[in-house]
């Protein structure tokens, strides 16, 4: 009997230090791992807002369901209020092995960036295995629910004046991003979850976690060779099937979002006719024969006043989606462009200045002429498909 219960309590003892050091060292490698985010963000000097899991639990009702905002590859995001009645998003990371280096690459990106067009990051919570990321609340979700959800931007009232809008807050926030920081930052994820609406509809760019900083201290360096990362439909030709990375790839991206704007309908969309399934190559098409109004939203087409500008826009993204890199034009040319200081001719690189121009945001029969300079011979040989799988 005695032999029995010493062999039991050997037995226990055993268990419970096996048990201790399986605790001690999962312990071991959380300190391990909150040392390495601390000593990270103190080399890029950011100093991010700390927020316990406790209060963020409290402000979420426990991560309620009901209090959800979205969900993407990297996480969930829920609304969260305080105890003083502050709104807060609350990006809660999902584990992979890419979720440290994305929750470190996301809060250095956004911390030390302010713009009225990108998203402003409040804080973040470090708890265990939870990597969490707190964002200013914006009221009226994002891009792609105002186009595709249960309450349309038509139906709020967005017609083509707001539209345009927010094309052009798009446009100066990625120019910002690209030619007003130091170093540039390439978002690599331009698209329409990706661009949050406040209250009066405006846009603020969102989720930084595959956002680059490209480097400048060598002038020959004009692109970076990586793995390829991203949304189907908003990559480009360059990036989807080489992985070469530039600015130019934000500069596309947004191309497909401006006709998606545009015709209320997805890049990709499985359900239309076979030649209309790809946003880009419909588009592209369209322009060939130019029936371009064809791709139009049914909920625009009424307001014939706008007819003119919706199509120079159109021109606009197909610019910008250009299959050749170089041939797009930067994002500060895109605002400019936008707002009629300049139009650029990509055949002939040149800059023609339009200050006398007074009609609409820019001369769509200058860019028509530039797309049929740029397309006339290109366009025959041109892959229409040009999205990665």
């Amino acid at each position: 009997m005695i032999i029995i219960i010493t062999s039991t309590t050997s037995s226990i003892i055993l268990l419970v230090s096996i048990m201790s050091m399986v605790v001690i060292n999962r312990l071991w490698k959380e300190v391990k791992i909150l040392r390495h985010i601390q000593e990270e963000l103190s080399k890029k000097d950011v100093k991010p807002n700390l927020y316990s899991y406790a209060e963020l639990r409290v402000a979420t009702d426990d991560f309620n369901p009901s209090n959800k905002l979205g969900e993407g590859g990297f996480g969930v995001v829920y609304k969260g209020t305080f105890l003083d009645g502050t709104e807060v998003a609350v990006k809660r990371l999902i584990p992979s092995r890419q979720m440290l280096s994305e929750f470190l690459n996301e809060i250095v990106v956004i911390s030390n960036v302010r713009h009225r067009n990108l998203v402003k990051l409040k804080g973040c919570c470090l708890s265990g295995d939870q990597r969490i990321l707190v964002y200013e609340y914006v009221e009226n979700k994002n891009l792609a629910e105002a186009l595709w959800g249960c309450v349309t931007m038509s139906d709020s009232g967005l017609e083509w004046p707001k539209r345009y809008d927010i094309i052009l807050g798009i446009a100066r926030g990625i120019a910002y991003l690209h030619e007003e920081v130091q170093p540039p930052i390439i978002h690599r994820d331009i698209k329409a979850p990706n661009i949050l609406l406040d209250n009066n509809f405006d846009p603020k760019i969102a989720d930084f976690g595959l956002a680059l900083l490209f480097p400048t201290h060598n002038d020959e360096v004009t692109h970076l060779s990586m793995e390829v990362a991203g949304t189907r439909g908003y990559l480009s030709p360059e990036y989807g099937s080489f992985g070469h990375v530039s600015t130019k790839i934000d500069v596309y991206s947004f191309g497909v979002l401006v006709l998606e704007v545009i015709s209320g309908r997805r890049c990709i969309d499985w359900s239309k006719p076979l030649d209309e399934q790809i946003l880009s190559e419909w588009a592209w098409k369209l322009k060939d024969i130019h029936q371009v109004w064809n791709m139009v939203d049914e909920k625009l087409k009424h307001d014939e006043t706008s007819k003119v500008n919706i199509m120079q826009m159109i021109d606009l993204g197909l610019l910008c989606m250009h299959y050749k890199a170089s041939n797009r034009p930067t994002m500060s040319e895109v605002v400019n462009m936008i707002m009629s200081n300049m139009y650029i001719d990509i055949a002939s690189n040149r800059y023609i200045e339009m200050n006398e121009y007074t009609g609409s945001p820019f001369d769509s029969s200058l860019l028509s002429t530039a797309l049929t300079l740029i397309d006339e011979e290109e366009l025959e040989t041109m892959p229409l498909s040009f999205v990665s799988t």
